[in-house]
């Protein structure tokens, strides 16, 4: 009877905490590569010195995307 008792309390209780933990820690992963990916397709432009090439992010305002073709940086008018 004791046995049966324990049994039960510690059902009742890990269905509690199962409850409590659900949707806080899953796929950690999965959330700092989305934050990764979009903390790079928020910036609208290359800051000076900055690599550039044809599928990148235009470089900002003043500035000029130099030897593209090679891997260019993002240089002065």
């Amino acid at each position: 009877m004791k046995l049966t008792c324990a049994l039960i309390i510690t059902v009742l209780f890990l269905s509690i905490t199962a409850d409590d933990s659900r949707g806080k820690q899953g796929y950690r992963a999965l959330k700092s590569i989305a934050g990764m990916l979009n903390s790079k397709t928020v910036r609208e432009c290359r800051e000076q010195s900055q690599g550039c090439t044809n599928t990148s992010p235009p470089c900002c305002s003043g500035l000029r995307c130099s030897g593209q073709s090679q891997g260019g940086v993002c240089i002065s008018n």
